[in-house]
C-alpha cells in the first residue's frame, strides 16, 4: 500500500451538499491519477474516470461527502497503525473521515496500479445516494463487477446485501468464496451505500461494499487503521485479478414492505386482539449505534437505546437487520 497517499486522501474534507469541497476533492484526486486517465462529469457534477482501453473494466466507487463539519484547523496524526485527526486550536478530536476517503484512496490506488479500470466518484451518499441516484448508469455497462469501500470495519465484511436488496449472484458468491476464504472476510448484510444504490437502479452487474479500515464513522472520535485499509486493499485486487474477466450479470430482486412505525408499538397486543401476551420485549442498551458507529442514548424507559443520527431506536434496527438477512 501508499500510506502517503492514505495520509493525503484523509486531508481532503467537504461537507454534503456543498458542492465547492466536493470539487476540490474531485480536483485533488485527478492530481494524484495518470495523466492519461480519461475524466468527465455528468449533470449532477459527478465524476467518472477511465484509465486504458479494454473489454472489461474492474470498476471502484466512492463518495467524497463527509459528516463532520469542515474543520479548518485539521491535523492528520498518526500513532503507530493509527491514523486519526485533531482539532489544532479547540484541542480536541475530530473525525478523521474514513468514511468514506479510504474509499477515495482505493480508487487512486486501483487507477494507479491496473493496467485498465474505470471509477466514479459520487457526490452527497451522506444525505441519501444522491450522486449514485442520479448517475449515468450506462458508464457500467462494460464493468466486470463493482466494488466500493464504505464500510466500518469492526469486522472483515464484505457488504452483498445493502440498500434492501441483495447485491451479488449465486454464481459471484460461489466463484468468490476462495478469495474470501483467502483474506478472512465473508459476506455479510449492510445498510445503505453507493453499490447498493446503483444495483437498486438496475446496473445489471454485481456489486460489493468492503470494510476498509475506518472505526466510529460519524463521530468525532473516528480513526482509520493501516493495516486494515491496506488488508482491504489487498482484497480489492485479488479480487479482480481472479473474477475480473468476466462480466457478473445480477439484476436483484425488489422487496416491498407496508409502511412501518415501530417494531415494538403494539408488543403487548396480538394481531387483533387484545391483552394478548407476547414474550418479553428484549432489553438494549445504550452503545455504539450498528448502523453508523454513533453513540446510542437510553430511552427514558431503561429497555431501549435510540441513536439519533439514524433516527432509529436499537429494538428497530435489529429487527430491520433481521428481515433483510432473511432475504
Amino acid at each position: 500500500m501508499d500510506i502517503q497517499l492514505l495520509k493525503d486522501c484523509l486531508l481532503f474534507q467537504a461537507e454534503s451538499n456543498n458542492d465547492a469541497q466536493q470539487q476540490a476533492i474531485f480536483d485533488g484526486v485527478a492530481q494524484m491519477i495518470p495523466k492519461s486517465c480519461k475524466i468527465h462529469y455528468d449533470k449532477y457534477g459527478n465524476m467518472y474516470i477511465t484509465k486504458g482501453k479494454a473489454e472489461l473494466y474492474p470498476c471502484v466507487v466512492a463518495h467524497v461527502d463527509q459528516v463532520h463539519k469542515y474543520c479548518n484547523n485539521f491535523n492528520l496524526l498518526q500513532a503507530g497503525d493509527v491514523l486519526l485527526a485533531f482539532d489544532d486550536v479547540r484541542g480536541s478530536q475530530v473525525g478523521v473521515g474514513g468514511d468514506d476517503k479510504c474509499g477515495i484512496y482505493l480508487t487512486v490506488r486501483a487507477l494507479r496500479e491496473m493496467k485498465a479500470c474505470k471509477v466514479v466518484l459520487f457526490k452527497n451518499e451522506e444525505v441519501g445516494c444522491r450522486g449514485s441516484g442520479a448517475c449515468d448508469i450506462s458508464f457500467f455497462e462494460d464493468v466486470s463487477f463493482i466494488v466500493q469501500g464504505d464500510r466500518k470495519h469492526n469486522y472483515n465484511d464484505c457488504i452483498n446485501h445493502t440498500n434492501g436488496v441483495k447485491t451479488t449472484s449465486k454464481d459471484f458468491e460461489h466463484a468468490a468464496k476462495e478469495v474470501l476464504d483467502r483474506h478472512d472476510y465473508a459476506f455479510a448484510t449492510g445498510s445503505c451505500t453507493d453499490a447498493g444504490e446503483l444495483v437498486v437502479r438496475n446496473v445489471g452487474c454485481c456489486a460489493l461494499n468492503l470494510a476498509c479500515g475506518y472505526f466510529g464513522a460519524h463521530s468525532s472520535s473516528e480513526i482509520v487503521r493501516i493495516s486494515l485499509v491496506d488488508a482491504c486493499e489487498r482484497f480489492m485486487f485479488d479480487m479482480f485479478e481472479t473474477l475480473g474477466h468476466q462480466r457478473w450479470t445480477h439484476i436483484a430482486e425488489k422487496k416491498v414492505y407496508a409502511p412501518y412505525n415501530s417494531t415494538w408499538n403494539n408488543w403487548n397486543k396480538g394481531p387483533g386482539k387484545k391483552n394478548v401476551p407476547l414474550p418479553p420485549l428484549p432489553k438494549h442498551d445504550a452503545g455504539d449505534c450498528p448502523l453508523c458507529a454513533s453513540k446510542m442514548e437510553q430511552d427514558k424507559n431503561d429497555h431501549d437505546a435510540y441513536c439519533a443520527t439514524c433516527g432509529m431506536y436499537a429494538s428497530d434496527i435489529a429487527y430491520w437487520e433481521s428481515q433483510i438477512a432473511a432475504l
